[in-house]
């Protein structure tokens, strides 16, 4: 008895082709493409919800101070933060009918690099010494 050889035929069956190989590379390299542009957008807006959450913390710490301070006059105030935040503090004496009302409202602005502004404005009683 002899032991058979492998027949041609059944040769040209047992790997992939050349086009096959190309069009799955072809098929992952856009595949990835895809997910990393996906990837970046998120990280994108990771960093833009970042930025907004610090601006909205930053406003509510400034407009706690402004409510706490007892030498509160009207006028303006601004700054710049450690995270590139810049911020305003607006106070105002509010009248009813031209006469003062003993109330001052506290408006608070802060804005990132590309951002839309946060404003915080609250009311509060006025010290007597910043009444006009």
């Amino acid at each position: 008895m002899q032991p058979s050889l492998p027949s041609q035929a059944g040769s040209a069956d047992q790997g992939f082709t050349l086009l096959e190989v190309l069009v799955a590379l072809a098929i992952l390299g856009v595949s990835l493409a895809t997910l990393l542009g996906v990837f970046g957008e998120s990280l994108d807006r990771d960093r833009a919800i970042a930025q907004r959450m610090a601006a909205r913390t930053l406003a509510q710490s400034l407009l706690v101070q402004a409510e706490a301070d007892p030498a509160l006059v009207a006028g303006t105030k601004s700054g710049q933060s450690d995270e590139d935040l810049s911020w305003r503090i607006t106070a105002e004496p509010i009248s009813a009918d031209g006469a003062p009302s003993g109330l001052i409202k506290i408006d608070v602005s802060v804005r990132g690099e590309s951002q839309n502004p946060v404003h915080l404005t609250t009311v509060r009683l006025a010290a007597k010494d910043s009444l006009p």
